[in-house]
């Protein structure tokens, strides 16, 4: 017959494994649901961003003023080409970040050129995620 001294040692000692196995499980559970949650609401920041590149310079695109500069109308083609040979489904290739800081950098240039402010990249998720 066993040892009853034995056996609520062991239940303790047990009690305590089983505990800190199902803590793990749940804190993972619950990790991996704010990671998920974050991960969606910074692609929806970026897909924003890029979407109001693409609008801004789509816009300015199809105006036809007579003063119109050519490299600016030049660059906002340049950018909307860009925009729309962009993967946004491929995340995981390394030229995903890349093409983004060269959308970035090219809208930046573009507002420099036609002096209005970069205001779809002032709290812009491109920029704190990459």
């Amino acid at each position: 017959m066993d040892d009853p001294f034995e056996a609520i040692s062991n239940l303790s000692s047990d009690s305590y494994k089983n505990g800190f196995n199902e803590g793990v499980l749940n804190g993972k559970k619950i990790a991996l649901t704010q990671g998920f949650k974050i991960g969606v609401q910074t692609s929806f920041k970026i897909a924003k961003d890029i979407g109001n590149i693409h609008a801004t310079c789509s816009l300015y695109k199809n105006q036809k003023t007579d003063h119109s500069n050519d490299k600016v109308a030049k660059l906002a083609l340049q950018i909307c080409d860009l925009i729309d040979c962009f993967d946004c489904a491929d995340c995981q290739n390394d030229s995903f970040e890349s093409n983004i800081n060269l959308i970035k950098d090219k809208f930046k240039q573009f507002c420099s050129l036609t002096n209005t402010r970069n205001l779809s990249l002032k709290n812009s998720a491109i920029k704190t995620v990459y």
